[in-house]
């Protein structure tokens, strides 16, 4: 299979689960305003909340800000992935989970004006913000991503490659 439809096959499924799931769980719940449901006593629950802000909820109310930062997050995974792949097919993945997620998310902005989240864990009074799949998505594409750039052969070897030619002297030839 191609790399770049393997990329947009898996980003076109994470997304579409994103947004099942989103749909489903508000449907089921009654919206912002409808019940929670308990799922892992006591430390999951299922509960609709609509971010306005950004991640965890920062600059409640300010989500507008972050459409135009989802795109350039878009255009820098591609980028990323327009220079990888050639090295190693390791990084689709990841970056495929991180475009499912941007997308998931912004899809959420544009027709909600926020982020539709559900999925609430706690621990005694240990409480992590809502999430959704895309979150999901987009935090464990870049933990995978960060783990491949530091230990992937391929991609360090075009690190060091790049290191040398900048530290090497000028040949002659190329001074006029």
């Amino acid at each position: 299979m191609k790399p770049h439809i393997f990329f947009w096959l898996l980003a076109a499924i994470a997304t579409s689960f994103d947004l099942l799931t989103k749909h489903l769980a508000f449907e089921w719940l009654g919206g912002v305003n409808g019940s929670a449901y308990t799922f892992v006593s006591p430390i999951l629950d299922f509960r609709c909340v609509l971010n306005t802000g950004g991640v965890f909820g920062i600059l409640p109310d300010n989500g507008i800000v972050f459409v135009p930062l989802s795109f350039v997050a878009l255009g820098f995974v591609y980028w990323f992935f327009i220079t990888t792949f050639k090295e190693t097919w390791k990084t689709l993945p990841p970056l495929a989970l991180i475009t499912a997620g941007t997308l998931g998310n912004l899809y959420d902005r544009l027709m909600f004006n926020g982020v539709r989240d559900f999925i609430d864990f706690h621990v005694g009074s240990f409480t992590w913000p809502t999430f959704n799949l895309a979150d999901t998505w987009i935090c464990t594409g870049c933990g995978v991503l960060i783990l491949l750039i530091m230990t992937e052969p391929a991609l360090q070897e075009e690190k060091q490659e790049k290191k040398e030619k900048q530290e090497a002297p000028p040949s002659p030839e190329n001074e006029s």
